[in-house]
C-alpha cells in the first residue's frame, strides 16, 4: 500500500472501531444491565438502542470490509451490501473470516446472506422496511473483521 492508501485504511479501520465498540457497549448495557429490570415495563423505550446496535454493526462491518478491500487493492462498489462486498474479498481472506466464527461456520453464507441489508433496511426502522435481523452474527462478524484489520 501507498503512505495514502495506508493512512485511509487506518481511518477506515478506527472508525469501524469506533462503531463497533459503541454498539457493544449499546447493546451490553441494554441487555446485561438495564433489560432485566426495565424491559419488563417499558420494552418499547430500549427499542431504539436496539435498533441503533444493529445500525452501528452493520455499519462497523461495511467499513471494515471497504478496509480489507482497500488493503488487497481491491476496487469496490460504493455499496452498503454486506454480501456483495464481502464476495470481493481475496478467497484468503474470505476462508479467515469464515474459519474465526466457529459458531457460525455451517450457516455463515446463509446468515451473510440474510443481514447483508442491515444498514440500509434498519437506519430507516420508522418507514417499516426492516426485515428480520441476526444481531448476534453482526456482532460477531464487526469482532472479526476488527481482527482481521488488525492483521
Amino acid at each position: 500500500m501507498t503512505a495514502e492508501q495506508q493512512k485511509e485504511f487506518d481511518s477506515m479501520c478506527g472508525a469501524a472501531n469506533v462503531f463497533n465498540n459503541s454498539s457493544v457497549l449499546l447493546e451490553d448495557l441494554i441487555f446485561k444491565h438495564l433489560a432485566p429490570v426495565v424491559l419488563k415495563q417499558h420494552d418499547k423505550d430500549l427499542r431504539g438502542s436496539i435498533i441503533s446496535s444493529v445500525v452501528l454493526y452493520a455499519l462497523s462491518c461495511e467499513i471494515s470490509i471497504k478496509a480489507l478491500l482497500l488493503k488487497t487493492d481491491t476496487p469496490f462498489p460504493r455499496s452498503h451490501d454486506l454480501k456483495s462486498l464481502f464476495d470481493n474479498l481475496p478467497v484468503a481472506n474470505q476462508d479467515s473470516i469464515k474459519g474465526g466464527m466457529v459458531d457460525f461456520a455451517e450457516d455463515f453464507n446463509i446468515l451473510l446472506e440474510r443481514n447483508k441489508k442491515a444498514f440500509i433496511e434498519w437506519r430507516y426502522f420508522y418507514e417499516g422496511n426492516h426485515k428480520e435481523v441476526d444481531i448476534t452474527f453482526l456482532r460477531k462478524l464487526s469482532l472479526k473483521l476488527g481482527e482481521e484489520c488488525r492483521k
